[in-house]
This record gives C-alpha cells, sequence and structure tokens, in this order.
C-alpha cells in the first residue's frame, strides 16, 4: 500500500456525512466461508422437500459456531435473505407465507421459555402459567399451519451457558422433538458462539441430526488472511468510502487490525469503517492509522501504550486485556 498526503476535502454538511457513512455500512462483504454455506442452505432446502416426499435423510439441523463479531448472523441473513427456496410463498388460499422463522434463544432457557421465545415471532402470546405439554402443542401445530420450513434460533449459548447438565438434556430432548414434526420435516439453524458445543456433546441422537460449519478466527500470522484483510480494508476505504489510504506497509495496519479484532471478521469490518467515519467527521478523505487508533482506544478503553495500532510490541497486548491496568487485584 501507497500511503498519501492530499489536503482535506471541502467540509461537508451533516446530512453529507450521514449519507456518507450510511453508504459505508450497506454492502456485504463475502469472504471464503460464503462459499460454504449457500451449499449448506441449497442442502437443508433440497432435504426439506425429499423428506416430505417420504425419503430424505436425517440431518435436518445445521449448527453454526463463531467467536463473538464473527459476522454469522450477517453471513445468515444475507444470504437467506437472497435463497429462492427460502422467500415466501403464495398458499393454495391466497396467503404469503414465510418460510423462515428468526427467533432469538432466551436468555434463562427451560422448555417453556423456548417454546414461548418461539410463539412470540408468530403473533402468539403465551405465558409459562401454560404446562409444557399445551404450549408445545401450540407450537407444532402453528409451525405447521404456518408452513414454516426453517427456524433460524440467534443466540444459541444462551440456552447453554450457566445451564445445569440436566436442564440442558431437556432442551435437547426437546429439540429433538420438534425435529421430527409428524407431516412436516422443520429444518432448524442453531446460530452461536463457541458455548453451543454443549449442546451437542452427550447427546449423539441429536448430533446425528445436524451439520455443523465452523467460523475460524483471521490469524494475523497467516499470510493468507492478511492478504485477504488487505483486499478487504481497501474495498471498504477506496471503493466503497471512496477515500484514501494514509498508511504504508512498514506500519503492518492490516496485521494490527486483525489482531486489534482478536481475528473476528465481523470485527475487523466495523472497525474499517468507524476509521473512515473519523476521517469524514474531520472533512478528510485520507484514512490514517490514528483513525484506527482512536476508534480502537474508543471501544476497548485503553491506554495509548497499550493501544495495538501505535504500540511497537502490538504482538504482546491482548484486547481482552485492554482494561487490565485498572484492575486494583492484579
Amino acid at each position: 500500500m501507497t500511503k498519501v498526503t492530499t489536503a482535506k476535502t471541502a467540509p461537508m454538511t451533516a446530512e453529507e456525512k450521514f449519507q456518507k457513512k450510511l453508504e459505508l455500512t450497506r454492502p456485504y462483504y463475502e469472504s471464503p466461508r460464503d462459499e460454504e454455506f449457500p451449499w449448506l442452505l441449497s442442502q437443508q432446502t433440497s432435504n426439506f422437500n425429499a423428506r416430505l416426499a417420504g425419503g430424505g435423510v436425517k440431518e435436518c439441523a445445521l449448527v453454526i459456531l463463531g467467536d463473538s463479531n464473527s459476522g454469522k448472523t450477517k453471513m445468515l441473513e444475507y444470504h437467506m435473505s437472497k435463497f429462492p427456496d427460502l422467500q415466501p410463498r403464495i398458499g393454495a388460499d391466497g396467503k404469503t407465507y414465510p418460510r423462515v422463522l428468526m427467533t432469538e434463544a432466551p436468555g434463562s432457557c427451560t422448555n417453556k421459555s423456548v417454546a414461548i421465545a418461539m410463539l412470540s415471532p408468530m403473533g402468539i402470546q403465551a405465558t409459562t402459567r401454560a404446562s409444557e405439554f399445551e404450549l408445545f402443542s401450540i407450537l407444532k401445530r402453528a409451525l405447521k399451519i404456518n408452513k414454516y420450513e426453517c427456524v433460524v434460533v440467534d443466540e444459541m449459548q444462551h440456552a447453554i451457558r450457566g445451564t445445569q447438565k440436566a436442564t440442558i438434556k431437556k432442551v435437547q430432548d426437546v429439540f429433538k422433538s420438534l425435529l421430527q414434526i409428524d407431516d412436516w420435516p422443520i429444518h432448524f439453524i442453531f446460530v452461536g458462539t463457541h458455548e453451543l458445543s454443549r449442546f451437542l456433546l452427550g447427546d449423539r441422537q441429536l448430533a446425528n441430526r445436524c451439520n455443523v460449519m465452523r467460523i475460524h478466527p483471521l490469524n494475523y500470522k497467516n499470510r493468507d488472511h492478511i492478504a485477504f484483510a488487505e483486499k478487504l480494508v481497501t474495498k471498504i476505504v477506496v471503493e466503497t468510502g471512496e477515500m484514501e489510504i494514509g498508511w504504508d506497509d512498514r506500519e503492518l495496519l492490516s496485521k494490527r487490525l486483525v489482531r486489534a479484532a482478536s481475528g473476528a471478521l465481523g470485527a475487523v469490518i466495523k472497525l474499517t469503517q468507524q476509521a473512515c467515519f473519523f476521517a469524514i467527521d474531520n472533512d478528510r478523505r485520507i484514512v490514517t492509522i490514528q483513525d484506527f487508533a482512536d476508534v480502537y482506544r474508543l471501544k476497548s478503553g485503553c491506554i495509548k501504550a497499550d493501544n495495538i495500532f501505535l504500540s511497537a510490541d502490538w504482538e504482546l497486548l491482548n484486547p481482552a486485556k485492554a482494561v487490565a491496568d485498572l484492575d486494583v487485584e492484579q
């Protein structure tokens, strides 16, 4: 990358700055994972139709595992919105039926809370006063009547975090039951952090019904990963933002960026977009490493000596311990 030194742009109005920032956040930036996920979606939709016709295979759930800020939900929403076999359909009664139900795992996970969380997006209000049998009878009937083919449960680690093994076992049994609704072979996508792996452990029946996609983090020591990060940053800054690069190769911006993001692709994108915001707010078309440093300082709370974008010892710094100096005990 070649560093440029261009003068400030003419001051923009607040509305012009807003629109420029909006344009920076609109695109979806693809990565190698975007080749695998559409294929997995096609397998699910194909299997739904096959099972409806009396065939198919029992792997009718997909588990997506990835760190926080890795871009799991963004990837899922982007591809599902474009996937032909998951778009709303017109039923024989003339009504429009969405094929996908989006929900989020409840913070306190019990069998009842799972059912209530899935009924709510369908406009069905339920309370814990109802019995488990009633709630799941209503849920199964509602999923079938409304012709939902796929249920996406985001933040599924909430169902696992701090939960006793006995409770996890009950939740596992519930989802196995939902994966076997008579005459309606609904499929599931469970999305969560790596804590969700506990959901698959200890129940081979459930695990055997799942395919698993891991979202691997970027590694600042991996040459291919850094080459990808450099292209991504250039695409955001130059192509989307129509701005200029104000750092050179010696500053190791991409390596520092991947380290600062803890390898999370979503965080790499957000940090880059917000660095552009700093330049825009200061009426500059040049984005500098100082812009990245300012964003990181505000997001992490680190002191200057611990700023990954400024420190000579940036490889030794851990983003997860950016405010460790405030720990009196330590």
